[in-house]
C-alpha cells in the first residue's frame, strides 16, 4: 500500500472516529425520568411541553419525561421542593417566594407577558380597579394573581375596601352578576364572552405598570446544582418544544384534544394559541428569555405595594444557562470538529487527484499533505482537551474562541496555497474543465470558516458591539461588487426606510448579509437577483434577498426550509453550512431568518436583524412653530444637529419626547434598557445629551448612570420622574445634571436642554 493511500485511510479513520464519538456521547444516554408539573390542566397553554415529548426532543436528549396537570389541594411549588416533581411551571409569585426564602431557581421565562386579567361585564360600568370598591371580585388560587393583587393594592385599595371570593372555576357567576369581576386568563374566558355576543371589559395589570412574567419553568435548587446536565437538557428541549407549537398551532391542538383529554373544543385552543404567541413574542424574543433588571423591577414593585417583605440578591433566583449547558457546548464542538475531518477528508482526495494529473505540481503538493497530517494530529488532541474539559468555564471558553480562530487561520492559509496554485494550472492551461468544481469547493470552505469563526465569537458574546451603520450606502457597496462580479445577473437594490443610518452589530449583521448572499448567488444560478430593506417593526431592520433563476430550484428551497425550519444539519448539502452558520448568528442576536418561494424558479431568505435608529425629528421653519413662552427663538437655534439620546421603558413615551423635538432638526436615538444605553455610549456613536425617563429609582438604575457619567463626563444626563424626587435631590447631583418631573411640557423640555447645553459647553 503507498504511503499516500495510508495517509487517505488515517483521514477516513479521524472522520469515523469522530462521528463515533458523537453518538456515543448523544445516542448511548440511559433516559432520565423526569416529572413536570404544570399550573393548570391540560391546554395550548403547555403545548410546548406537549410538543417536545411528541416530536421526541426530549427523548433525543436523553430524558423521559412525565407531564402531570393540576390537582386541587396541591401545591406543584411545594411538590418541586419536596422533590416529588423536577420542575414546575409558575408566575410572578416564583420572585416573591424566593424572597421569602425558599430555595426556587427560575429555568426559563416562557410568557414574556402575563395572560391574568379581571374581567367585568360592560353591563356593569366597572372599567378600572376604583370601580371596583366595595365590590365582589372571584380571584383564582391556581393563577396566583400575584400582579393583580399589585395592581389593586398600587390603586389605593385596601382589603377591606374589596369583598375577595375563592374562585368557583366558573365564568356563570360574572354572568348571573353573583360577582362584579371575575379573575381569569386573556387567552380563555374572552373566547366565551366573544362566542355569545356579551359585552365585556378587562382590567390588565400591565395597564397599570405591572408587566410581569409568566408561565415560567421553575425547579429547586438542590435540584439544579445537583443535576446541571439534566436542567440544561430540559430547558434545550423545552423552547424546542414551544418553537414548534407556535409554528404548528393546527397539529398541536389536534394532539391535545385528542390525546391530553382537554375539555376545550380544537376552535377554544387555536384561539388561546393565537393569544399565546403574543403573549410570548417570539419575533422579537428569543423563548425562555428572562430579563435579571425585569425580575428585580418586578420584585421591587411587589416590595412597594407591601406583597414581600424584603428584597434580596436575586443571582441565586435567576438560571445560568452559560455556566450550566456543557453538553450543547460539547455537541457544537464535536459537529465543527467532525465537519472539519470530513472536509480535510475531502481535500485529500481532490489533492491525490491533482498530483496524479499535474507532475510540476507534485513538490508543492506533498509538502501541504506533510503541513495537514500535522493539523489532523493536532486536532486530534485538541479534541480530547475539549472534550475532558478545564476546571474553569472561562478558560475554556477563552481557550476554545482561540483554538477555533487560530485552526481557522490556519486552514484558511493552506486553502490559499492550494488555491493559487490550482489557477497557476488554468494560466498554464493544465487545469482540467472538470477542476472548476474543486475550485468551487474551496471557495465554500473559505465562506463555511469565516461562518463558523463569526458563530463562535457570537456565542462567546463578542463581535456584537453597537456600530453605527448607513444602510443606503452599505446596499450601494453591496450591488456595485455583485455588479462587477456577476455581469450577466440583472441586479436590484432598494431601501424602504426614513432614516439610513443606525446603531447595530455591524460586523455580525454584514457578516450574515454575506453568507446569504453568496450562497444564493453561487448556488442559486439567478437571471435577477433583488435586495430588499424596510422596517416593519421600529427596531428590526428587514432584509429581503430573492433570486430568481430560469432553472428550477425547487432542491435549494427544499433544502433551505428543512434547514432553517428545524435548525439541523443532517441529510443536507454542505454548500449549506454558511446558511446555518446565518441562521444561528440571527437567532443570537434576537433576530430570526426564514425563507418564501414565489415560484419554482424563485427563492427569497428574509432576514430580520435587531437595530436602534438614529432618527431626524421633522424638520420645518422656526416660524411654522408655537412660541413658547420664556426662549428665544435664536437659542432654538442651538437645537440643530444635536444627538439625542432617550432611554424609556416604554416606546410611546419617547415618542412624546420625540414629537416635542419635531421641527428642531434634531437628530434622536432609542434605548429601552440601562443596558442598552450603556452599549451605545460605548460605541463610537455621538451623543450630545441622554434623557432618561423612570417610574422607579433602582439600584441598577442609579449604578448605570453613575458608569455612564464615567464614561461620558461632559455629556449632560437628564432625568424625567414620574414621583417625588425630593428626597433624593442631594443625592442626585451624583447622578444628573437636571431633573424634569411628569408630566412633562415641550417649553420645560427645550429650556432644561439649553441650560444643560450651555452647562456642557462652559466645561468643554
Amino acid at each position: 500500500m503507498s504511503k499516500r493511500s495510508v495517509n487517505i485511510l488515517r483521514i477516513v479513520f479521524v472522520a469515523i472516529l469522530s462521528l463515533q464519538l458523537s453518538i456515543s456521547v448523544f445516542g448511548s444516554r440511559k433516559p432520565e425520568k423526569i416529572i413536570l408539573h404544570l399550573s393548570w390542566k391540560h391546554q395550548f397553554q403547555f403545548a410546548g411541553y406537549y410538543a417536545a415529548v411528541e416530536k421526541g426532543f426530549y427523548s433525543q436528549l436523553g430524558l423521559n419525561v412525565e407531564i402531570k396537570q393540576a390537582e386541587i389541594g396541591v401545591s406543584n411549588i411545594s411538590e418541586v421542593l419536596k422533590g416529588n416533581s423536577h420542575f414546575g411551571i409558575g408566575n410572578a409569585e416564583l420572585i416573591a417566594h424566593y424572597m421569602d426564602g425558599m430555595p426556587i431557581v427560575l429555568v426559563a421565562a416562557i410568557f414574556q407577558h402575563s395572560p391574568s386579567t379581571l374581567i367585568t361585564k360592560k353591563s356593569s360600568n366597572v372599567n378600572s380597579p376604583d370601580d371596583l370598591r366595595g365590590k365582589k371580585i372571584m380571584l383564582n388560587e391556581f393563577s396566583v394573581g400575584t400582579d393583580v393583587m399589585a395592581m389593586l393594592i398600587a390603586q389605593g385599595l385596601k382589603q377591606e375596601d374589596i369583598e375577595m371570593v375563592p374562585s368557583s372555576l366558573s365564568l356563570n357567576d360574572l354572568l348571573n352578576d353573583r360577582v362584579l369581576a371575575y379573575h381569569g386568563y386573556t387567552s380563555n374566558e374572552p373566547y366565551f364572552m366573544d362566542k355569545f355576543g356579551i359585552p365585556y371589559n378587562t382590567i390588565n395589570p400591565s395597564d397599570f405598570g405591572f408587566d410581569f412574567y409568566s408561565d415560567c419553568i421553575f425547579s429547586s435548587q438542590k435540584f439544579v446544582n445537583s443535576n446541571p446536565e439534566i436542567v440544561a437538557r430540559f430547558r434545550e428541549a423545552s423552547v424546542k418544544g414551544w418553537e414548534y407549537a407556535i409554528l404548528h398551532k393546527d397539529e398541536m391542538a389536534n394532539i391535545i384534544a385528542s390525546r391530553y383529554n382537554s375539555s376545550k373544543t380544537i376552535d377554544h385552543l387555536l384561539f388561546e394559541a393565537k393569544e399565546i404567541e403574543r403573549l410570548i413574542n417570539p419575533e422579537l424574543i428569543e423563548i425562555g428569555h428572562s430579563n435579571r433588571e425585569r425580575w428585580y423591577k418586578i420584585a421591587e414593585q411587589l416590595y412597594q405595594v407591601g406583597i414581600i417583605k424584603r428584597i434580596r440578591n436575586i443571582d441565586d433566583f435567576i438560571y445560568k444557562p452559560s455556566e450550566n449547558e456543557i453538553i450543547p457546548w460539547v455537541k457544537f464542538l464535536i459537529i465543527v470538529i467532525s465537519i472539519a475531518a470530513l472536509l480535510i477528508l475531502s481535500y485529500f482526495l481532490i489533492k491525490n487527484w491533482v498530483q496524479r494529473a499535474v507532475n510540476t505540481k507534485r513538490a508543492l503538493v506533498d509538502s501541504l499533505e506533510k503541513q495537514i497530517r500535522l493539523k489532523e494530529d493536532e486536532i486530534q488532541r485538541l479534541n480530547l482537551e475539549i472534550v475532558s474539559t478545564s476546571n474553569s468555564l472561562e478558560e475554556r471558553d477563552i481557550e476554545r474562541e482561540a483554538v477555533v480562530s487560530r485552526m481557522a487561520n490556519e486552514l484558511k492559509a493552506l486553502l490559499s496555497q492550494l488555491l493559487i496554485s490550482l489557477e497557476g494550472m488554468q494560466k498554464d492551461r493544465q487545469f482540467d474543465g472538470n477542476l472548476l468544481q474543486t475550485t468551487d469547493t474551496i471557495r465554500l470552505l473559505f465562506i463555511t470558516i469565516n461562518g463558523l469563526v463569526a458563530l463562535n465569537q457570537a456565542i462567546a458574546g463578542k463581535g456584537q458591539k453597537f456600530c453605527t451603520i448607513n444602510i443606503d450606502d452599505t446596499l450601494r457597496e453591496i450591488a456595485h461588487e455583485l455588479k462587477a462580479n456577476n455581469k450577466s445577473v440583472d441586479i436590484k437594490v432598494k431601501t424602504i426606510i426614513p432614516f439610513p443610518e443606525f446603531l447595530t452589530a455591524k460586523d455580525l449583521l454584514l457578516t450574515v448579509v454575506n453568507a446569504i448572499i453568496d450562497y444564493l448567488v453561487n448556488y442559486g444560478d439567478p437571471d435577477r437577483f433583488e435586495v430588499q430593506c424596510f422596517q416593519d417593526n421600529p427596531e428590526l431592520l428587514h432584509f429581503s434577498f430573492s433570486v430568481h433563476s430560469k432553472k428550477s430550484i425547487g432542491n435549494i428551497l427544499k433544502q433551505l426550509e428543512s434547514l432553517i425550519l428545524n435548525n439541523d444539519l443532517h441529510n443536507i448539502d454542505a454548500s449549506l453550512v454558511p446558511i446555518y452558520t446565518a441562521s444561528r448568528m440571527a437567532r443570537l442576536s434576537n433576530g430570526s431568518l426564514w425563507v418564501e418561494s414565489g415560484d419554482s424558479a424563485m427563492v427569497t431568505l428574509n432576514l430580520r436583524f435587531p437595530c436602534l435608529p438614529i432618527e431626524n425629528s421633522n424638520e420645518s421653519t422656526m416660524a411654522s412653530l408655537p412660541v413658547i413662552s420664556g426662549i428665544d427663538g435664536n437659542e432654538l437655534a442651538h437645537l440643530k444637529g444635536k444627538t439625542i439620546l432617550i432611554m424609556d421603558t416604554h416606546r410611546k413615551g419617547y415618542m412624546l419626547i420625540k414629537t416635542m423635538l419635531n421641527g428642531f432638526n434634531c437628530r434622536v436615538i432609542y434605548s429601552p434598557d440601562i443596558q442598552t444605553t450603556l452599549g451605545i455610549i460605548s460605541c463610537n456613536c455621538h451623543v450630545d445629551a441622554i434623557l432618561v425617563s423612570f417610574s422607579v429609582l433602582s439600584t441598577a438604575m442609579a449604578d448605570g448612570v453613575t458608569v455612564i457619567r464615567k464614561v461620558k463626563p461632559h455629556v449632560p444626563i437628564i432625568a424625567i420622574v414620574g414621583f417625588d424626587f425630593d428626597s433624593l435631590q442631594s443625592q442626585s447631583a451624583n447622578w444628573f445634571c437636571a431633573i424634569i418631573k411628569k408630566p412633562l411640557s415641550q417649553g420645560q423640555l427645550l429650556q432644561t436642554l439649553l441650560e444643560c447645553f450651555k452647562v456642557s459647553n462652559k466645561k468643554n
